[in-house]
């Protein structure tokens, strides 16, 4: 019985974790919108994913403002900027 004690435990994390993801919300030449969830991306790597979007189009991140939805629902939200 000891093997199945944790499996409840096991469930609700492999749950979070299913739903756990990185998701551009928006992107375009002037902005861009990441949604995250702050435990496994944080927000270091959603600047990362934005900074690659701008580059797209010969542009610098700059981070606007960030929305914490809930515990592990969160939006970072980045203007592209000159230079």
């Amino acid at each position: 019985m000891k093997i199945y004690r944790g499996f409840p435990l096991l469930l609700v994390l492999a749950g979070v974790c299913g739903c756990a993801g990185m998701k551009v919300e928006e992107s375009t030449r002037q902005a861009v919108s990441i949604r995250y969830d702050g435990i496994i991306d944080t927000l270091e790597d959603a600047t990362e994913v934005a900074r690659k979007a701008c580059a797209r189009y010969g542009e610098s991140v700059h981070l606007r403002t960030i929305n914490e939805v809930t515990t592990f629902e969160r939006y970072a939200h980045f203007d592209c900027v000159s230079g």
